[in-house]
């Protein structure tokens, strides 16, 4: 078989494209066809994003409309995830085939989507293109939205993915305990949580789901999403950080930031524990690493 024609597409926003990009690029040096789907709006932006390495490494770029009008306010990401997938869906075929039709000889093999791009997955599988996703965030919050049905069934949350109460629990013997106020879809409203509930049955059509990991020191100010829950692996779990603690006004103060910058340069065994995670990263990603072997077992079965 020839070589595998990857289609690629995140969800706009920053923390989804440039992962993903950086993935297109590891592809391309591979010898893989790569071709980067951008909304139309995004890819206005996209020459400040890395858009010149895209061309230097021949990833072709194309894009789609998201539904809105240049004026509307994409950060508000519910209001963007409905408007793109009332209009993305029916325009990606029609995509899809002109591609095919100028690489009769390569056509698109995979589509490789970020969380919450699942849709896409769904047109492919019925073209029969194979499906994967990749998940930007940490493989801790992928599990946490993958057992939204059991949380909901046990009433740790509620349908709308709040707590039931403030608890501790612990998705798996091998995971750290979790403070429910702190789920990863805490702070987005119901339109957001319902669109998560789907997107994980959604993704069950994808046959690879890829996650994304790295390791230095860390001084931890978690704010959002699955900051906490990453917070807790670097400080917990890991130890190759520290983190911010309020005082009681709920305030993080400046000797409280400056108590812990000066615990982190200092400290001897947290950069020990960098230095060996670093080294563990670095023998996975080299030929012959785990990493390696799994890029490469991913690309022959894309083909």
């Amino acid at each position: 078989m020839g070589i595998p024609h990857f289609l690629c597409l995140p969800l706009p926003i920053q923390g989804h494209v440039n992962p993903l990009m950086q993935f297109s690029l590891l592809l391309a040096k591979h010898g893989c066809k790569v071709t980067f789907v951008h909304t139309e709006f995004s890819h206005k932006r996209a020459n400040t994003a890395g858009g010149d390495n895209m061309e230097e490494a021949k990833v072709e770029m194309v894009t789609l409309p998201d539904g809105l009008d240049p004026q509307d306010d994409r950060s508000d990401v519910a209001k963007l995830l409905v408007s793109m997938k009332t209009t993305m869906p029916a325009l990606l075929p029609k995509l899809i085939q002109d591609i095919n039709a100028s690489n009769v000889d390569n056509k698109i093999t995979c589509i490789i989507v970020t969380i919450n791009m699942g849709w896409a997955l769904q047109v492919g599988n019925k073209m029969g293109i194979k499906g994967a996703l990749l998940c930007p965030a940490s493989a801790t919050s992928l599990a946490s939205a993958a057992c939204i049905p059991n949380l909901i069934e046990d009433a740790i949350i509620d349908s709308q993915g709040l707590p039931t109460k403030n608890q501790e629990i612990q998705l798996s013997p091998n995971m750290p305990m979790m403070d429910t106020s702190y789920l990863p879809w805490r702070g987005f409203n119901k339109i957001f949580f319902e669109h998560l509930m789907q997107e994980m049955q959604t993704l069950k059509v994808g046959e690879w789901w890829l996650c994304i990991c790295a390791g230095v020191p860390f001084l931890c100010w978690p704010c959002t999403t699955d900051q906490f829950l990453n917070k807790s692996y670097i400080c917990d779990v890991w130890k190759i950080g520290v983190g911010l603690e309020k005082d009681e006004t709920g305030i993080v103060s400046r000797e409280e930031i400056k108590k812990k910058v000066d615990q982190l340069l200092v400290d001897e065994d947290i950069k020990g524990r960098s230095l060996k995670l670093k080294e563990m990263t670095i023998n996975n990603i080299q030929e012959g690493g785990q990493s390696s072997k799994n890029l490469n077992f991913f690309m022959e079965w894309a083909k």
